[in-house]
């Protein structure tokens, strides 16, 4: 555990098996759009093509005049509002 400005942090439990070989199903990414411009792509590049999930980000991560480059990274990524 960990103790900072009298606030007690307990330790993690030790015993509870990490999950391997779960798969993630969709991404909602609350950012700015610049933000986004790093978070996404840091995404494709660490899953691959077949198993890529779903990406959804909020209707603040996409601002109007965002140039060719932008919508090319944003690819596949759905905004909501």
């Amino acid at each position: 555990s960990v103790t900072i400005a009298g606030l007690t942090i307990p330790a993690p439990p030790s015993d509870v098996p990490a999950a391997t070989g779960s798969s993630v199903d969709a991404v909602y990414i609350v950012a700015t759009q610049s933000q986004l411009t790093l978070i996404k792509p840091m995404i494709d590049m660490a899953t691959s093509s077949r198993g890529k999930p779903a990406m959804y980000a909020s209707s603040r991560s996409y601002q109007a005049g965002a140039g060719p480059d932008f919508r090319l990274e944003m690819e596949g990524l759905q905004f909501s509002d």
